[in-house]
């Protein structure tokens, strides 16, 4: 992760500080938001394996619902 200190390592992310996806969602939750995250490329490549990987094994009718778990606020 790529953090807003770290000036050494740039990071094509539009977000100036690391993404924190809060606590207190269900496991789901924040599988949902880190994949949202991922996809409109806020995230590091490391940190999106895992919720990539949970994404595109779905099938694809199925995706839209699964990024709508994430909470809008």
């Amino acid at each position: 992760m790529v953090s807003a200190d770290d000036s050494s390592k740039k990071s094509s992310s539009p977000f100036s500080a690391p993404v924190v996806v809060p606590k207190d969602l269900s496991k789901d939750q924040t599988d949902s938001c880190e994949a949202v995250l991922c996809l409109a490329g806020g995230k590091g490549i490391g940190e999106c394996l895992k919720p990539l990987r949970k994404y595109y094994s779905l099938k694809t009718k199925y995706r839209a619902n699964f990024l709508k778990i994430c909470p809008k606020n």
